[in-house]
């Protein structure tokens, strides 16, 4: 189970991603070191826009314990 969320701004310098991840896990799980966040830059349209992904170890119908290298896949 991944949550995300389009920002749909050039920079990031009015948001927190980790903050905002952590607030919709709020309640999930109690270890920060559960939750793994990705920040990527998007194009949507001719607009430049970040998308946050965020999941957090035995979230709901998780087969393995999710890490962001298993957000980032063969993007490195």
């Amino acid at each position: 189970m991944f949550w995300a969320y389009r920002i749909p701004e050039a920079d990031l310098a009015n948001v927190n991603p980790f903050r905002l991840a952590a607030e919709v896990v709020a309640g999930k799980t109690k270890d920060p070191g559960d939750l793994a966040v990705v920040v990527v830059g998007v194009r949507v349209g001719d607009d430049d826009q970040f998308l946050i992904l965020a999941s957090y170890a035995r979230a709901p119908h998780a087969w393995w314990p999710v890490g962001a290298d298993n957000l980032l896949g063969d993007c490195r």
